[in-house]
């Protein structure tokens, strides 16, 4: 039973791992921690269940109480997760804010804004959400930033050089 209790442990840690590395806390991470609780976990509990109670083998209605915390156990990554979208968008945020003075001087040098971040960005240490580059826009007279925050389906994060103040829209 103890060997049985530390298999799943561990796979419910790799598993939590996995879905913190490829989810980051985004609105799909949610949604698949939800589906796979929803979807595996509870119709597993059920079966499991009522294949215990109709007296159906007990190593079956084990290996279903098995399952059914595993997928409950994928909510755990979701904490880590919801740290590590936060980062990464105070990571883009920072980037964009040390790209302002050299944005600012290439408008005191030429008259406006620059038409593409290409002139004052080369793309070293680009932060994960700005991997590409249409987060900046300009029209000569003011710049900005837009990044999608990936919480949310529509969620984006922007600033705007005429107001000089960051905006999330959810």
């Amino acid at each position: 039973m103890r060997t049985i209790l530390l298999i799943l442990a561990s796979v419910s840690a790799l598993l939590n791992a996995g879905m913190v590395i490829l989810g980051r806390g985004s609105w799909l991470h949610t949604v698949a921690v939800l589906a796979a609780g929803i979807y595996v976990g509870l119709p597993a509990l059920f079966l499991g269940g009522c294949g215990y109670l109709v007296g159906y083998r007990k190593d079956v209605a084990r290996i279903a109480v098995a399952v059914f915390v595993l997928t409950t156990s994928l909510v755990i990554s979701l904490i880590p997760g919801r740290a590590l979208v936060k980062h990464d968008i105070a990571a883009a945020r920072t980037y964009c804010e040390s790209l302002m003075p050299g944005i600012d001087r290439y408008r005191q040098e030429h008259g406006v804004y620059p038409l593409t971040i290409a002139v004052v960005a080369h793309g070293e240490n680009m932060p994960r959400l700005l991997r590409n580059t249409s987060f900046y826009w300009s029209d000569g007279q003011t710049y900005g930033f837009n990044f999608g925050d990936p919480r949310g389906m529509m969620n984006f994060v922007g600033y705007n050089s005429h107001t000089r103040q960051w905006d999330e829209w959810h």
